[in-house]
């Protein structure tokens, strides 16, 4: 091992601010698999009756599975975004003290902005249906426009569009409850226990993973009868903590994320962050596959114990890809040359432009399904394989588009307006 290998081994390159190239590729291939699996979701017929899932398609159960633990790649949008901005944060902080309630502004700022959005996707772009084949209103709802293409110019309105919340609702929470809990630990310039505040940042990712237990089982069945009386103001308000993706208990992930984003930028010594890394995802999986295997889902608490031990998993997983990512990315001892063409380029500008794509993708899908319909006919989404195969011409479709977007600058993407929106040279990054 030469002298150069054992210094990257023993010292934290990440120390200092940089650009850190692995949570781009992380959102690049998370957009992806999200892409693929929205298809698969929305665009395979068998999705909307539930009791055919198992029985249409024989082999394409393997394909549903793996749809299915798929799903839970948005989690990790959370728990990147929350490494990337405490990164961010705690470098800005530690060199110019003054401005830190600017950088906490605009964190709130960019998390209501994203909070806005979350809202616009669910209103003019959601994937969804109009109703399921019993007649009852849809669980995932669609928006104005992939309607109006999906279903020959008719739309139907559903209340849950907005008193249910979604990817972005939770990233733009979770900026802004993360971003003052930051401003609260470092407010105090003279404050350098940093093991303290790691400390902090993962106690409350514990509390609140264990608190959405009860919160989601106590909670959700007010919300569902709030909704069934036509109070939706209070559906509303009650749905952003017990719906789906709600703040139970995806505030974990963010707080997870925090705690790998302060330890990332403050620590020097990299064998302590890959011994903490590793003692983390140890944890979690072993928990969650505990729980996967003892809680009994005969019962609505065994239910929600189940989806919490799948979550331990999703959380274990997701701390796992940051650190190999980390590892191929920014913690090797041989340097990337960022001009130099490598296979994973693309997948890296698809994480430079993840919100982007996460709103449209939707609509593009749509508008890709008329002409095949005309074609091949409407048969073609009753075969699982096929649409997926569909959602790989989707994923090529966005690559295409990125490579020539790129060369403005994705002038007019969402991550140019979050920009023009904070002048450019905001203090805190934050992307989807």
């Amino acid at each position: 091992m030469s002298i150069e290998e054992k210094q990257i081994i023993m010292h934290n390159p990440l120390n200092s601010t940089r650009r850190i190239q692995a949570f781009d590729f992380l959102r690049g291939f998370a957009i992806m698999i999200i892409i693929f699996v929205h298809r698969i979701h929305y665009t395979w017929t068998g999705m909307e009756n539930g009791e055919n899932l198992f029985t249409d398609q024989g082999i394409g159960v393997v394909l549903i599975i793996v749809t299915i633990v798929f799903f839970m790649m948005a989690g990790i949008f959370y728990v990147v975004s929350a490494t990337v901005n405490t990164y961010n944060f705690y470098h800005r902080v530690t060199q110019d003290h003054e401005k830190i309630k600017q950088y906490t502004k605009i964190g709130i700022i960019s998390g209501f902005w994203l909070i806005g959005l979350n809202y616009i996707q669910r209103i003019f772009f959601m994937n969804g249906f109009t109703s399921t084949s019993s007649g009852l209103e849809p669980e995932f709802p669609i928006g104005i426009f992939p309607s109006l293409l999906k279903y020959q110019g008719e739309f139907t309105w559903f209340w849950s569009i907005l008193t249910q919340t979604g990817t972005l609702f939770v990233l733009g929470i979770n900026l802004t409850i993360v971003t003052g809990i930051l401003y609260l630990l470092f407010k105090n310039k003279n404050n350098q226990n940093m093991k303290q505040k790691l400390r902090i940042l993962y106690i409350l990712g514990v509390m609140f993973f264990i608190l959405s237990i009860f919160v989601k089982f106590w909670g959700h069945p007010f919300y569902s009868q709030l909704y069934s009386d036509e109070n939706y103001f209070a559906a509303f308000i009650l749905g952003g903590f017990t719906t789906e993706f709600g703040l139970f208990p995806y505030l974990s992930f963010g707080l997870f994320g925090s705690y790998f984003g302060l330890l990332i930028a403050s620590e020097e010594n990299l064998l302590i962050i890959k011994k903490k890394f590793r003692k983390s995802i140890l944890i979690w999986l072993v928990i969650g596959l505990i729980g996967v295997v003892v809680f009994n889902t005969d019962t609505d608490f065994g239910d929600r114990l189940m989806t919490t031990a799948i979550n331990c998993v999703g959380v274990a997983l997701f701390m796992l890809f940051e650190w190999i990512c980390l590892k191929i990315y920014d913690y090797s001892a041989k340097k990337i040359d960022e001009t130099k063409s490598k296979p994973s380029n693309g997948i890296v500008t698809f994480g430079k432009i993840s919100l982007t794509i996460y709103i449209l993708e939707p609509l593009l899908a749509e508008i890709l399904i008329l002409p095949i319909d005309l074609i091949f006919g409407i048969e073609w989404k009753t075969n699982v394989w096929m649409v997926g195969l569909f959602g790989i011409l989707c994923i090529a479709m966005w690559m295409l588009i990125a490579f020539f977007w790129k060369k403005s600058e994705f002038i007019g993407s969402f991550e140019w307006c979050s920009k023009k929106l904070l002048k450019k040279n905001r203090p805190i990054q934050y992307k989807v």
